[in-house]
């Protein structure tokens, strides 16, 4: 993938974002997943770690199903950068992927942040994420989507397309997601994990 495929790639997805919200246009889709925290680890040192969902196999409000074993990481895995609703400014790139895994469920997605306290938009990723209420969305190329046979119906009611094969371009943390399966729900924090003791947060 060349850099002038990469920049009008982005620019499709920042314009059709900022025009028409989450409705896929061309050859590029926006797909945004998240679930609830079920646990909260604190540790002494290190960067603030996030593993969520970066993709599930379900269907989302497009009627449309990701397959996991669809996917295309090379580039990604080589970038790694990780930004804020898929913009891709400086101060949006906000973390970085410390590992992905592939799951029969979908993608699971290692992140640290930033060390850099004076950017907001890292510190309100972080204050989401402490409150259950943070999740992801992919950003890639279609190459290869078709409806679904058969036995698809079957597996994923309502699927109105598969998309069976996809090059990840990013990932970025967003508050909306898409798939109606990874709700978000607001959990407090205990006593005996206060916030400013949190580092890591686990979503699944």
């Amino acid at each position: 993938m060349n850099s002038e495929y990469i920049g009008a790639a982005i620019e499709r997805m920042t314009k059709h974002l900022t025009d028409k919200g989450y409705k896929a246009a061309g050859k590029i889709a926006i797909k945004n997943v998240h679930g609830a925290p079920e646990l909260a680890m604190p540790t002494k040192a290190g960067p603030f770690e996030i593993l969520s969902w970066a993709t599930r196999n379900t269907v989302d409000m497009e009627g449309e199903v990701v397959l996991p074993e669809g996917a295309d990481t090379s580039y990604f895995s080589k970038n790694r950068t990780l930004f804020v609703d898929h913009e891709y400014d400086i101060m949006k790139a906000v973390g970085k992927m410390r590992n992905m895994k592939m799951t029969p469920q979908g993608w699971l997605l290692r992140g640290a942040l930033v060390n850099n306290p004076e950017n907001p938009y890292r510190n309100q990723v972080q204050s989401l994420a402490e409150a259950g209420n943070i999740g992801m969305s992919i950003g890639f190329e279609v190459l290869d989507a078709s409806a679904p046979t058969a036995e698809e119906r079957k597996a994923y009611p309502n699927a109105r397309g598969i998309i069976r094969a996809w090059k990840l371009l990013e990932v970025s943390y967003t508050a909306m997601p898409m798939n109606q399966d990874c709700q978000s729900d607001m959990v407090p924090m205990t006593q005996s994990e206060p916030a400013k003791a949190m580092r890591r947060v686990v979503i699944l």
